[in-house]
């Protein structure tokens, strides 16, 4: 939209010619040009290639000369012609993979309620329980677990006690696009991956509770990495139009073999939504899943004895860190002369400044455990 010049070139990297239009805008040749590839294959088919047909080329561009134009541009054209003859030959295929997280968020038809995940990032394949709201989901290792974080985030609610199974299965690798699943039929093909990938799905086939939700992680360069589907009942359309049968043809139900009853749920006729993950444990709120001494500060206790100008802030900064419990303790309200250089603010004045910023923080960082006690 802000271009002022472009250019259309025909470049062939292998056997056939690929239309390339170039464009730069005023600030050029400060700023890089764009490159659109005009007859491209369909998005997700090549990696660093946006719907638009945007080349994303090497971010590590250091325009140090920028009057000489010819070399900067040979230097882009050679970018944008190696992105076009890697994806040719399919050489940059693993690249999907190693950026699985942003391209599984791309996909089309992917659902508008994202799924919060305290999991850990880890194999084995196994059985994990979520729990559904009407926006988004929460996944955990326990019901427990989820149960705390959803107190924590919104409040001590009867609903939350309770939250249904969920299969998680532990990739071997991260999956390509190619791989993503589009039916019941193409879970069951990855659950047979993994070691227990069967057993656990027939797990989740047994509670026979649609939609059946299926969490997929696998370890990258950049760690672990989630994704999630829905797996819904299977539709069959016969003679007499679309019906949903619970079982395989010719059982009745509750009597079909388990094995058999697993394949039917995870069929071909079973219809799948992609779900985007978004994780809220503590290993990637407090180091983004590289920092190797949040597993140790997720196990310390500390106690922040004097919760005033000094002390409050401190525990701030210990909940931010990582610190998986805090215990505050200071025996006075908080007045409006505290507001000015406390974490918490008028709408806690009045209240025991324990209280106020146990509350505060708790909800800002619901992984955490913390807790105010009035009192020296």
């Amino acid at each position: 939209q802000d271009s002022a010049a472009g250019w259309s070139m025909l470049i062939q990297p292998s056997n056939r010619p690929r239309s390339l239009d170039l464009y730069v805008d005023s600030l050029f040749p400060f700023s890089r040009p764009s490159f659109f590839l005009r007859d491209g294959p369909e998005f997700l088919t090549w990696p660093h290639v946006e719907e638009s047909g945007k080349l994303c080329l090497l971010d590590d561009v250091k325009i140090r000369r920028p009057e000489l134009v010819a070399d900067f541009l040979a230097s882009e054209m050679a970018d944008a012609f190696r992105l076009v003859q890697e994806s040719e030959s399919g050489t940059n295929q693993a690249d999907f993979q190693a950026e699985f997280h942003s391209y599984w968020n791309r996909q089309p038809k992917l659902s508008d309620q994202p799924v919060y995940s305290l999991l850990e990032g880890r194999g084995p394949s196994r059985l994990v329980s979520l729990w559904r709201g009407q926006h988004w989901c929460v996944a955990g290792e326990t019901e427990d677990e989820i149960a705390r974080w959803l107190k924590h985030r919104h409040g001590d609610k009867s609903e939350y006690e309770r939250s249904d199974v969920a299969c998680l299965l532990w990739l071997p690798a991260p999956l390509l696009p190619a791989e993503y699943p589009r039916s019941g039929a193409a879970l069951y093909g990855l659950a047979r991956r993994t070691p227990e990938g069967l057993q656990v799905l027939r797990a989740l086939a047994r509670e026979d509770k649609a939609p059946f939700p299926v969490l997929l992680v696998a370890d990258t360069d950049n760690g672990p990495c989630f994704a999630a589907v829905d797996s819904f009942h299977p539709k069959r359309i016969g003679l007499r139009g679309t019906s949903t049968p619970k079982t395989p043809p010719g059982f009745r139900p509750g009597k079909a073999p388990l094995d058999l009853q697993t394949q039917y749920i995870f069929s071909g006729y079973a219809r799948v939504e992609p779900r985007q993950v978004d994780r809220v444990d503590a290993a990637w709120i407090h180091g983004r899943g590289h920092d190797p001494r949040q597993r140790d500060l997720a196990g310390k206790h500390v106690i922040v004895a004097g919760c005033g100008s000094v002390g409050a802030p401190l525990a701030q900064q210990l909940a931010m860190a990582g610190v998986g419990r805090l215990t505050l303790v200071d025996p006075q309200n908080l007045v409006w002369a505290n507001i000015g250089r406390y974490p918490v603010g008028s709408k806690f004045v009045g209240r025991a400044k324990t209280k106020a910023l146990a509350e505060f923080l708790q909800e800002n960082l619901p992984h955490l455990r913390i807790d105010g006690f009035v009192g020296t």
